[in-house]
């Protein structure tokens, strides 16, 4: 009868702390993989939609159809230099896309 007060099963001081540390390195590994997994999302959803943006940019270009009155942020990007009052930026984008035009 005195059997029934002692555990199913005993474990030493260096099983414990082997257990804890697996415990541990096994949380260590999930988040890191779910880290890394994250990053790599993010990294191919920027992909797809820089990708996109390229694909409507040059769609734009060569169809003739590039807007230069200052809305598109590529040419917004150019002004930033000149304090946004156009110049060779414009100049620059316009240019391109009639070169554009006449290799077509």
């Amino acid at each position: 009868m005195s059997k029934k007060n002692e555990p199913f099963f005993q474990l030493s001081e260096r099983e414990v702390m082997i257990g804890i540390l697996l415990v541990f390195a096994s949380c260590f590994c999930l988040f890191f993989a779910g880290y890394v997994w994250g990053r790599y999302s993010t990294y191919q959803q920027s992909a797809r939609d820089f990708s996109m943006e390229l694909r409507r940019s040059l769609h734009a270009y060569t169809s003739g159809s590039f807007d230069v009155s200052g809305d598109d942020p590529l040419i917004e990007d150019f002004d930033s230099d000149n304090n946004g009052e156009g110049g060779e930026g414009e100049r620059f984008v316009a240019e391109d896309s009639e070169s554009l035009s006449k290799e077509q």
